[in-house]
């Protein structure tokens, strides 16, 4: 019944046992298609089954029986087996295009976008899109981006274009050239599409800091100031660094110096240091605006805590009372300035001038007759002067007590505050008749 045109694939034939004989015949072997004692030989059957791999059946012809009543039996039927071996599809094939340009950009801040175009046959699977490390990928250019980004499915994939950029988290010591992007996909050989050989970059970004000065004014005291700046704001972590005031690392005289700093990041691998970054103004006082500031607490009014105003209204500016220790809100107090007569250089009744002097004054020298001292950081400037009469001052020599006598004559005057010591002066000890003076004046 099977011919052999019929046929395409690997045949298997297993031809139909012979008929039964009847129970006293003799039992026949299985023949190919044979007859059997008594029965008609078994007739062949084609099957067709499949399996994953090629098609195949597992049963042959039966052999024939004898009949329970004693005739012949039929020969069992034959079975063909035909093998249809599966045809292997086409293997998946991935095609990577170049990328049109290098990518620069700064930390903290992605790059502008550049892309590549890709596609696949015989596809089982998306395209899966992997960059390398800090760069991402997207399908869209605005929008999207990721480490990976799978494209198409199983079957064909048109040909796609894939935007790469610099991630904002790309450290700026990283490299970038030369790097490749990968596309993979089940069953495929993965192709990879490598960043430019050269120009891929990421520059240290500019923070943001303000600094403040933390420790003005101060008030003199002839020791050197340092400046400490504060971090009132910034855009990221960091300290300050080189501070300098007026150019210098310090200052002792009184004045208004600006200041200067550097700002150092944390991380001072993708953030850039800013150096020199105005800080402010370091403020020495001097010890005038925190003495009047200790009566006139808070006052700005120049009428009242002015040098040359006389608030007390005692008839000695403020600076004078200053100079010489007394108290500007209070018009009985007067300056520490002391007339004696004394023994000097074992003379007796010599005219002696006692003065409360500021200890930030310089040494007194002569001045033609006079005696001064200049204290700059105060900004007053002391004059010892004498006359034979009250009109001609400077007309007679005035000489400082030595230490030993003067200790002598300060004994019984009252103590000078903080800030302040006795200075003693005396006329030419042979003029008949004398007066001497301390006069104060500010530049």
């Amino acid at each position: 019944d099977l011919m052999p045109s019929d046929i395409t694939g690997t045949v298997t034939w297993y031809a139909g046992g012979g008929g039964g004989a009847t129970l006293t015949a003799t039992r026949s072997d299985v023949g190919l298609g044979g007859t059997g004692g008594g029965g008609a030989g078994g007739r062949n059957y084609l099957f067709t089954y499949y399996d994953a791999v090629n098609g195949t059946a597992n049963t042959g012809g039966g052999g024939g029986g004898a009949c329970s009543d004693n005739s012949a039996g039929n020969g069992g039927s034959g079975i063909v087996i035909i093998s249809y071996p599966q045809t292997a599809g086409a293997s998946p094939i991935i095609t990577g295009g170049t990328l049109s340009a290098a990518l620069s950009s700064t930390y903290g801040t992605a790059s502008s976008a550049t892309s590549f175009t890709l596609s696949g046959v015989n596809m089982t699977a998306g395209i899966l899109v992997t960059a390398p490390a800090g760069f991402e990928v997207s399908k869209t250019s605005g929008s999207g981006y990721a480490g990976s980004t799978t494209v198409g499915a199983a079957g064909t994939i048109a040909t796609t274009t894939v935007y790469v950029r610099l991630s904002a988290t790309a450290p700026a010591s990283g490299t970038y050239n030369s790097k490749n992007i990968v596309l993979s996909s089940s069953g495929a050989t993965s192709v990879n599409v490598p960043t430019t050989a050269s120009g891929n970059s990421v520059s240290k970004a500019t923070p943001i800091a303000t600094l403040t000065v933390s420790n003005s004014p101060v008030t003199y005291n002839g020791s050197p100031h340092a400046a400490t700046c504060a971090i009132s704001a910034s855009s990221v972590t960091g300290t300050v660094q080189n501070i300098l005031i007026g150019g210098a690392s310090n200052q002792s005289d009184v004045g208004s110096y600006p200041v200067t700093a550097d700002f150092v990041p944390s991380d001072t691998a993708n953030y850039d240091t800013l150096t020199g970054l105005a800080a402010g103004d370091f403020v020495i006082l001097t010890t005038f605006t925190t003495w009047i500031d200790t009566y006139y607490t808070g006052e700005v009014n120049p009428l009242i805590v002015g040098p040359d105003a006389d608030p007390d209204q005692d008839g000695q500016p403020n600076f004078l009372e200053f100079a010489l220790n007394s108290n500007p809100s209070n018009a009985s107090s007067s300056g520490k300035a002391f007339v004696k007569m004394a023994t000097v250089g074992a003379v007796p009744n010599v005219l002696t001038l006692s003065v409360a002097v500021r200890d930030y004054a310089g040494a007194f020298t002569a001045d033609g007759n006079n005696q001064t001292a200049l204290d700059p950081n105060d900004g007053i400037t002391y004059h010892i002067e004498a006359s034979t009469t009250l009109g001609n001052w400077g007309a007679l020599l005035v000489t400082q007590v030595p230490d030993t006598d003067a200790a002598i004559i300060q004994a019984s005057l009252p103590t000078p505050a903080a800030g302040w010591s006795y200075k003693t002066f005396s006329t030419d000890s042979a003029s008949r008749a004398a007066f001497i003076r301390v006069k104060v004046t500010t530049p």
